[in-house]
């Protein structure tokens, strides 16, 4: 079960994020001028509430080319909305009436989620498998999912371009999106888990096991986040552990992923403190 719900998350991150958004993804960030568009601009609301599923970006942006306009959106996929939220700003370049409710109709709300383009949604999923198995006492599974989602999180940071501009055919900026960066799924990814596997020595330390594996293979911009991540969960575990082996292995994990994010001088640092 888990690794079918791995294989439909991932293919989200390919068909969305890689196939759908990054190609308009604005990639050299000094080229964007966004103080111009944190001024007011004219909104539009949602007509009902309920959990956005979808939206349509390609034609968003054929669209907001066509009108010489460029579109902030105010939420993203998997957020509730209520009805009369501004859900889009937008600012014109000329006096053309726009078609509002031309905008709305590419923005899909419904009463449910879907994983259709809502890849939090998928890791959610499987972080909820995790957590129920820690409640029952079922390490190996608990485990099990940790892996798919070291694996998910290891194709976001490989193939995702973290930038929240999309520009049109001609290289205009047209949607700004909410940000989103690697840390931001991350947390979303092991955040929960961490919590609720807080005195479990043997989950925590696969925690950090996979950061390290996940670290052989993430775009190294996001080392630092990684290392973050497991230096936090490493915090505070000094009463939590009933054998010997246990120090060992959480600690060799630990230093395992501050050799392959090149953290190798922070970890002598909270080594030489943690011994104090």
């Amino acid at each position: 079960m888990t690794y079918d719900m791995k294989k439909e998350a991932l293919s989200i991150v390919k068909s969305t994020l890689e196939d759908e958004v990054d190609p308009n993804k604005v990639k050299d960030l000094s080229t964007i001028n966004d103080q111009s568009y944190k001024s007011m601009g004219l909104t539009i609301t949602a007509r009902k509430s309920g959990y956005i599923q979808l939206v349509d970006f390609i034609t968003m942006i054929e669209e907001a080319q066509k009108d010489d306009i460029v579109i902030r959106l105010e939420y993203t996929i998997g957020n509730y909305v209520f009805a009369s939220t501004p859900i889009i700003t937008y600012w014109k370049n000329n006096a053309i009436e726009i078609d509002e409710l031309k905008y709305l109709s590419l923005i899909s709300i419904r009463r449910k989620q879907t994983e259709v383009q809502d890849i939090e949604f998928s890791i959610n999923k499987l972080v909820e498998v995790a957590i129920r198995s820690i409640g029952h006492y079922d390490p190996k599974t608990a485990t099990n999912v940790i892996y798919q989602i070291g694996e998910i999180l290891a194709s976001i940071s490989r193939e995702s371009i973290f930038s929240n501009y999309l520009m049109d055919e001609s290289n205009k900026l047209r949607i700004i999106l909410q940000k989103r960066d690697f840390n931001h799924y991350l947390y979303h990814g092991f955040g929960y888990i961490r919590h609720y596997a807080k005195a479990n020595v043997i989950v925590s330390t696969e925690i950090i096991k996979v950061l390290a594996l996940m670290a052989h293979s993430l775009n190294t911009r996001d080392y630092k986040a990684v290392w973050e991540f497991g230096l936090f969960t490493a915090s505070g575990f000094e009463d939590h552990f009933l054998y010997k082996i246990d120090h060992q292995q959480f600690y060799q994990a630990l230093s395992n992923l501050a050799v392959t994010t090149r953290h190798e001088k922070e970890y002598e640092e909270y080594w030489e403190n943690r011994k104090k």
